[in-house]
């Protein structure tokens, strides 16, 4: 918590004793004469850094000064047509030497429909620093204009506290136009008939005189004007003409023609007309589908898109095998029929299983006919295959008595503001403590600490050497200031996203003596929007937070600003909440680690062997199976997922089914299994 906190909250203590204020403010006082330690650089708004006029940066400071100044001074458009926009951008600078410039509020006068400013939001800028607002100017007519941008400021003189940026429009003429343009008739089919209309526009400052108006375009187009306007037309300033136009098709096909309209001697506007006649037509992508190398009882299984291209519905009967195929195993998983509106498509899986010895012979071994109403009426898609020599290897495992704890990936944000010292030194000094409480219940535990500064530093047994990162542990060295811890979780996202694991429990500890820039509404829609792997399960977040925002007295340095978002988070997720200024840091993390447990469940998981070329093993080749001493292998049924576990026999399930790596036991083959041999077969059904 910096001094240009404390300042306010002091002067709003009535009942602080004089003798306590005076010398605390002596105290500050002096400080405001050293040197400063630095600039502190700009809001994550604007593009401020600190200049040397920054005194405050560490310092207790009666007054600022804040002043801004806009460059270009104004700004001057040119006369545009309606439809039409031009951005110019001006520059805000802090040019005052002391304090946080905050232009808090934007708002146009005269003519305001007319101008808006792109993206705007509140801007905090240090002395010396600027930032760039973009002011558009979309006319609903034309014509000279004049308006001011007023920009709302904290400017330490009050008479400069608003700043005004004069706007301007120069003056110009106008022109006749079609529209819109294209005028888009979209799909007609043969014998019917559609209509619609382009709007001539006058958008000058007088009246023109329509004498023409015509359609031009290849021989045969199916366009033509039901009822063309008797010309010549005088269209007076800003007036507007429709124009209706009908299209009747003959012939499949698109079509395009021009509506043209002369005026005023030599000008002329126009406007494109198109249509597109039904007929439909048929896409398979790819064309052809290579599976790879597979022996006798592989399996692959690829993808194969059809797309409606035309402008009426794809009609497919039917996708079947060749009956020239060398392999009878296709399965298709929609073999039709079914139809698709123009635009629409619908991928299907093709799987195939090798029910032959091809050895090391390839190349196409069958052809997926795709059937439809479209022309040709028959597409192939040719399927080819690598053969190779199928190889079963074996690889094995003993299970372990007791089942391994399940997996927790934990999150540590630590505030390393001023105000935060001695508590940074407290979590130091405990987060090996939780790391033991998790270990001795057998948890897989990955933990990540957001913090730089106090010199952090994390010795083994969580920690590696000289404080270096582990296989449990990363410190992603990152300031983490007052108010923005759950900014940093989210922004340092990529830097810790390969350290998260899927099927891991996630929690999140916050250590703050402040509030929350961010409400919980924008953290948990931010978390849910990470993936690769994200936050699938959701998580739990813990507070170590400042509970009232009342001054504090030494030596417990918390209460910078209300922590009334981590609370909010803690009690929705299930957490645990302690107070900053909590003396003892041991109970804390108990609390904590003890939580943790209680979310992550009990799995007995086997890292899958590679296969017999070192790669990993492909979904439906594996093979699990247990013994006794020298007897013989008994099968473990594989199921589809945690939840077709059986109760009263044994089974095993994949951590991932797209791409596996590891064997997870039931639960109940995990208590019946303890102390046996696991053999893992692969290569081979």
């Amino acid at each position: 918590m910096s001094t240009k906190v404390l300042a306010p909250r002091l002067r709003r203590t009535p009942t602080s004793p004089s003798r306590y204020i005076s010398p605390l403010l002596s105290m500050f006082a002096l400080a405001c004469s050293e040197e400063p330690t630095g600039a502190e650089g700009a809001s994550a708004t604007g593009h401020g850094t600190g200049g040397p006029g920054d005194l405050c940066a560490t310092a207790f400071c009666l007054e600022d000064d804040v002043r801004a100044q806009l460059e270009p001074a104004s700004l001057a458009f040119p006369d545009l047509e309606p439809g039409e926009s031009q951005v110019q951008e001006v520059k805000v600078r802090h040019i005052g030497a002391r304090g946080a410039l905050i232009i808090s509020k934007a708002s146009f006068i005269q003519e305001a429909g007319e101008f808006g400013l792109i993206a705007f939001g509140p801007l905090t800028l240090q002395p010396g620093g600027e930032a760039a607002l973009h002011v558009r100017y979309a006319p609903s007519k034309t014509g000279k204009k004049v308006a001011q941008l007023l920009l709302v400021t904290n400017a330490t003189v009050e008479a400069q506290r608003t700043v005004a940026l004069p706007l301007s429009v120069h003056l110009g003429v106008g022109a006749l136009k079609a529209l819109p343009d294209p005028v888009d008739f979209g799909g007609v089919a043969i014998g019917a008939e559609g209509f619609a209309s382009a709007t001539l526009a006058n958008h000058g400052a007088k009246p023109v005189v329509l004498e023409s108006v015509t359609l031009e375009g290849p021989s045969g187009h199916p366009f033509s004007l039901p009822a063309p306007p008797t010309l010549p037309l005088t269209l007076a300033a800003n007036g507007t003409l429709a124009v209706k136009i009908r299209c009747a098709p003959t012939q499949d096909g698109s079509a395009e023609a021009t509506l043209r309209v002369g005026y005023d001697g030599a000008k002329a506007a126009s406007t494109t007309l198109r249509a597109e006649t039904p007929g439909p037509k048929i896409l398979v992508t790819p064309p052809t589908l290579a599976f790879g190398a597979l022996a006798k009882g592989d399996a692959a299984t690829k993808q194969v898109t059809i797309t409606a291209h035309g402008a009426s519905t794809l009609e497919v009967a039917s996708t079947t095998l060749s009956p020239l195929s060398k392999v009878k195993a296709v399965k298709v998983s929609d073999p039709g029929p079914f139809a698709l509106k123009p635009g629409e498509s619908r991928t299907l899986d093709v799987t195939l299983t090798l029910d032959v010895e091809l050895g090391s012979t390839s190349g196409t071994v069958a052809s997926l006919i795709v059937k439809s109403n479209a022309s040709p009426a028959e597409i192939s898609v040719p399927l080819s295959l690598i053969g190779k020599p199928c190889v079963r290897s074996e690889s094995k495992a003993s299970v372990k008595a007791t089942a391994i704890g399940g997996q927790v990936d934990v999150l540590v944000a630590i505030d390393t503001s001023g105000s935060m010292k001695e508590e940074a030194k407290a979590v130091q000094a405990n987060l090996n403590n939780f790391a033991k409480i998790i270990a001795a219940k057998a948890i897989d535990a990955h933990v990540v600490l957001l913090a730089d500064g106090f010199g952090l530093c994390v010795p083994p047994p969580l920690g590696g050497p000289s404080c270096s990162d582990s296989s449990q542990f990363r410190h992603i060295k990152v300031k983490v200031d007052s108010t923005d811890a759950l900014e940093r979780i989210i922004s340092s996202y990529p830097l810790y996203q390969d350290f998260l694991r899927v099927g891991a429990a996630r929690h999140i500890v916050v250590v703050s003596d402040d509030k929350s820039d961010k409400d919980a509404k924008w953290f948990e829609g931010k978390l849910a929007g990470l993936g690769n792997p994200g936050f699938p399960g959701g998580f739990v977040l813990h507070g170590v937070v400042s509970w009232s925002d009342e001054l504090p007295f030494l030596p417990c340095l918390g209460g910078a600003g209300w922590g009334g978002v981590y609370m909010d988070l803690a009690k929705k997720t299930g957490g645990e909440l302690a107070k900053i200024c909590t003396p003892d840091w041991t109970q804390v993390f108990a609390a904590i680690g003890a939580n943790v447990v209680k979310t992550v469940k009990v799995q007995c998981t086997y890292p899958l062997p590679p296969g017999a070329d070192g790669a990993p093993v492909p979904p439906g080749q594996l093979t699990l199976s247990w013994s006794e001493g020298d007897g013989v292998a008994k099968e473990i049924p594989h199921v589809d997922s945690p939840a077709a576990c059986p109760k009263d026999s044994v089974g095993w399930h994949s951590d991932n089914a797209a791409a596996p790596q590891a064997a997870v036991l039931c639960p109940s083959t995990c208590d019946a299994l303890g102390g046996k041999t696991l053999h893992f077969h692969f290569g081979c059904p």
